[in-house]
């Protein structure tokens, strides 16, 4: 006998909109509840400091519509896991048209891994043939 009870079958548009306001982490946690948004590719990608080298490599898995990408504040082994992923032949968000990288914030931790970001930056331009806008973030020193 049913019980009166029926799932409430949201648009992919408004799952794109509500991952907007969550963190990789509480994305992460909401998939594995929830068979809309497991399924639910991302429209943009925000990476900071908060991020594992897992969360990286779980939202890769997801990123192939991403319009947008933000990488902030993040440490170079994270930088070099992208790198590894890209390099390795996951998928690239090769739709990307708006992407900010803040070089600046970038948190080295052992000596040598400063060319992490430019390894993956390298491969990751190679297959963003839609990017119209990119902020490196960058100081100038002239």
């Amino acid at each position: 006998m049913p019980s009166g009870r029926q799932a409430v079958v949201l648009p992919q548009e408004v799952w794109q909109k509500i991952t907007r306001h969550l963190t990789i982490r509480e994305w992460a946690s909401a998939c594995g509840t929830c068979k809309a948004m497991f399924h639910l590719q991302l429209d943009s990608v925000n990476f900071g400091s908060d991020v594992c080298s897992k969360g990286i490599e779980w939202v890769s898995r997801r990123w192939s519509i991403a319009r947008a990408m933000s990488c902030t504040k993040m440490r170079s082994s994270n930088m070099r896991v992208l790198a590894n992923i890209v390099y390795n032949g996951g998928s690239v968000p090769g739709q990307v048209e708006d992407m900010i990288i803040h070089m600046d914030d970038m948190e080295q931790e052992e000596e040598g891994e400063e060319n992490a970001p430019l390894v993956w930056l390298a491969w990751v331009f190679a297959q963003m043939h839609k990017l119209r806008y990119l902020d490196l973030g960058v100081r100038t020193f002239f």
